[in-house]
Order: C-alpha cells, then structure tokens, then sequence
C-alpha cells in the first residue's frame, strides 16, 4: 500500500497446488501457473475473503493502546516467567526460560506472550476491545471487495477469562490480512488511518480523466505515541524476530507473527500454522507498507524466518521501482547466538 493514500499497489493471492489440502480443504484456484511449478492464483482474494488468526503481529494492539493510555514507557521493565494459567488455559513463550526482566521494547522485539499478557492487563478488556475496534479490526474496508470478510471479533457478551491473555496475543480474534496491513499502514502513517482503496480514477471515452474521492481518514494514535510505536517496531527488525527484513540502505519498522491454525472440534491443527509478516519502509519516513501471510509453510513455520525474508525481497524491489531514495540506514541481521530468536508462536 501507499502509506499516505491507500492506495493497494499489488496485491497476490497464491496456492501451491502441490500441497495436499488436508484438514482446511483446497484453495479454489484458476487452474493456470503464475510461471512456477504447482503456483497457481486463487480465484478469490484470500487479503480480503479470509480471515485468519494473526497472532503476535496482533500485539501491535497491545502496545499501542498501554502507550496510548500512558500506562508504559519502551523503557518499562516487566517480570516475564516463562508460563502462565488464566481462566483455567495454559499460555507459554514459544521458548522456554527462567524468570526474565524485559523492557516493553524487548517484550515486541522478543515477541513474548507472556510479557505482552502482562501489559495486557495494564491495559484491561474494556481498553483492548476499544482499541481493536479503533485500529480497524472487524470493520469491512470502504473497497467493498467481493466476498470481503469482516472477521470475528470476541466482544464483551463472549469474553472468557482466559481471553485476557488469547487477545493481546492475537488468538482469539480472525482478521482478514487487509485489516492487519491496515493498521500497521496508520502507524507508518503518523496515526492517522487510511482507507485502502484500488482505483486512482476512471478514463472516460473521450478521455477525460477524473479521480476518485480521497480515502477516508481518522487519528487512531496520538503523533507522539505513533513514533514510539515506530520506534519500537523497528527494534523488531533491528534485534529481535524480524531481522530477515534488515533492507540495505533502508530503515525497516515491522513485526513477525506464527500462529497455530484452530479446526472445529480439535482446537488447534498440530504442525499447521500460519507465518506472517507486516512492516513499512522507509521507517523514518514511511512511503510503502506490505503484509505477507504464508499458511502452512513447508519447511519452516516461523513469520520471522519464512515472511519476513518475501517482504525484504519484494519492498526491496518496491523501494527502487517507485525510486523511493535510500534513507542511509546501516541496518545488519544478527549472527551467532543473538540471532537465534526466531520463535514467536501464539
């Protein structure tokens, strides 16, 4: 997307045919490769028409309504134990560890659950549900794309106890990948929201030329809570899951996301999960945002290790295709031990 009009710029919607289907069933696709083996497009546009658990790139939630509300700073240290139970579940890290002290800037860039829960309950149910609903969750997009999904939202009627922690992780809710660009594009955005929209103008007959309305907008975050979230989002490429997105020349602000993919009647489908990625460049100035969600990735599972890597490539050919300049940054992956934090399951 633009960040400052909305606009979708390229938006692909693919399924590989070689896959058994499994569980969810097949991806309706039209039958023709896009020029890859098995890659065929989807016949609906699975950004709009699905509706997906998000996982950590849902925590964005989280950390910008505690910053909003003025109940942390990036630099507030939690004590984050490795698990906890709540209303009676079990919820863990994805790595096991000792107690830990981490600042609300590790807690993202480390994408703990359980320091995110803790923040979460600075944060309490009324102040999460109105912040899901402010950033655009559950909302059909003004485009009104055939088969559009709205998502499902838990809602005070539904809460359980257990959602205290579900929520802030990005578990309970389904969204559909649009919505979660959505937000993460009105935090590149100053905290201004912007409709997406995907016609510029129409051409007339005799060739005239006549522009569509600007998108709607509205403030979701204060300037000043909207560039801590900024910053802070760039530790997460910087040091912590979302290191394969470092673009050479270009700051990169984003966050990484693996979540388990829930089935009717057995919770959660062991092995399956989706990967994503969504970010913006470049940070100091963000012209582009972009989200990538893989379902069922074949030989890894993880946003920050199979997402991240397709948004590096792609925004890196978006930057130089639109001659976006190069903002200096001197950005490099982690190596050796410190590279070694990959996992962010919800």
């Amino acid at each position: 997307m633009d960040v400052k009009t909305g606009e979708v710029l390229a938006d692909a919607s693919l399924v590989n045919t070689k896959t058994q289907a499994g569980a969810l069933g097949p991806i309706p696709a039209w039958g023709k490769n896009v020029g890859y083996s098995g890659i065929e497009q989807t016949i609906n546009n699975l950004a709009f028409s699905q509706a997906y658990e998000p996982g950590s790139v849902f925590k964005v939630v989280t950390f910008s309504a505690a910053l909003q509300d003025g109940l942390i700073t990036p630099d507030t240290v939690f004590p984050v134990p490795n698990s906890v139970v709540v209303g009676g579940r079990y919820f863990h890290d994805a790595e096991n560890h000792g107690l830990e002290h981490l600042t609300a800037t590790e807690v993202l860039a480390q994408s703990s659950n359980i320091g995110t829960y803790e923040i979460g309950k600075l944060v309490g149910e009324s102040g999460l549900l109105a912040q899901v609903e402010r950033m655009g969750f559950g909302q059909p997009t003004s485009i009104g794309f055939p088969d559009e999904t709205s998502g499902l939202l838990v809602n005070a009627n539904n809460w359980y106890a257990s959602d205290q922690v579900a929520l802030p992780i990005g578990q309970v809710d389904a969204v559909p990948a649009i919505q979660v660009l959505d937000a993460y594009n009105a935090i590149a955005n100053g905290g201004v929201f912007v409709e997406p929209k995907l016609v510029r103008g129409y051409v007339y007959a005799n060739g005239t030329l006549k522009a569509t309305a600007k998108s709607a907008t509205r403030v979701v975050l204060s300037p000043n809570v909207d560039a801590t979230m900024v910053k802070m989002l760039e530790q997460v490429v910087l040091d912590g899951t979302g290191t394969n997105a470092i673009i050479p020349g270009y700051s990169v602000a984003g966050k990484t996301g693996t979540a388990t993919i829930p089935f009717p009647g057995q919770d959660r489908l062991t092995g399956n999960y989706n990967a994503s990625f969504v970010g913006f460049a470049p940070a100091n100035d963000p012209i582009l945002s972009m989200i990538v969600v893989i379902e069922r990735p074949l030989n890894d599972i993880y946003g920050g290790s199979v997402s991240a890597p397709v948004f590096q490539e792609v925004m890196s050919y978006a930057l130089h295709h639109y001659g976006i300049p190069s903002n200096g940054a001197v950005q490099k992956p982690l190596t050796g031990s410190a590279a070694s934090i990959a996992s962010d399951v919800t």
